[in-house]
């Protein structure tokens, strides 16, 4: 009975990170405009980008690049008294 319990858990544990690890892969490799692009910048760079209202895209096949137009989601202003 405890092999079997070992079995299933290492089994499961097995699934779940290959799982874990295709999700990882396909955010690290995503190189065109379809599918996320804020995680793959985030990834590479190192930067947190904030909440975005506004994103532009676009792919060059030819050159394998990809630019990205941001337009940041304003979320508080700060009022200096004088």
């Amino acid at each position: 009975m405890k092999r079997k319990k070992a079995i299933i858990s290492i089994s499961i544990v097995a699934v779940v990170s290959l799982i874990i690890g295709f999700v990882v892969l396909t955010i690290i490799n995503s190189k065109d405009c379809s599918q996320f692009v804020i995680d793959t910048y985030e990834l590479h760079s190192g930067i947190d980008i904030p909440k975005v209202k506004y994103i532009n895209c676009y792919y060059d096949e030819r050159k394998e690049i990809r630019i990205s137009i941001y337009q940041l989601a304003v979320i508080g202003i700060m009022k200096v008294h004088r």
